[in-house]
């Protein structure tokens, strides 16, 4: 859809319709290339039901990087895989990745697996949340691993979040550069 990840673009558009494309196919991959992908808007992949997995080159291989106010950069609202990416906040949104439910949607499985969760707003609230925000543990399984969150501008606000998941497995992750956590 012709995201060219080349640092100055909006990459927004071509993303959102590659995670569209393959929601209404009933789900897949959407594939990331080397570089810096600018989103204008926040990316979220649909709370449907359908398996939608975002998939990069490598940690440092391929940023997603916000470039503007947004509450998520990169949000799971569906079960999925996120691998292989940095997600930037650029010191713009609230939280750099998340995966969040609401309204009576669940999410069986989410996975990330070398991934970096990084520089939120100083006003910000985590690099890395995961919550059901109804309460009612409509996430049933959270998995991490090889993954990096780097702590938020503030010494406010916690560097990630995990809520009202039923279980959560997390395997050679690292918190760094937080005030607090």
């Amino acid at each position: 859809y012709g995201a060219k990840c080349d640092g100055v673009t909006n990459d927004y558009t071509a993303i959102s319709s590659t995670i569209a494309a393959a929601a209404a196919a009933g789900g897949g991959t959407v594939l990331l290339p080397a570089g810096t992908c600018r989103t204008f808007a926040e990316l979220d992949t649909p709370s449907n039901g359908k398996i939608i997995n975002i998939v990069g080159v490598g940690m440092s291989s391929t940023i997603i990087k916000a470039s503007g106010t947004m509450n998520n950069v990169l949000n799971f609202g569906t079960d999925g895989l996120g691998y292989g990416f940095t997600v930037d906040g650029n010191g713009q949104a609230t939280n750099a990745l998340a995966a969040a439910v609401s309204g009576g949607y669940s999410i069986g499985n989410i996975t990330f697996i070398s991934v970096d969760a990084r520089d939120i707003s100083p006003t910000g609230n985590w690099a890395f949340i995961v919550w059901d925000t109804s309460g009612q543990y409509l996430i049933k399984r959270l998995t991490v691993i090889n993954s990096i969150v780097e702590g938020p501008t503030s010494p406010s606000f916690d560097a990630m979040a995990v809520s009202s998941v039923d279980t959560a497995y997390f395997n050679n992750f690292t918190i760094r550069n937080v005030s607090r956590s």
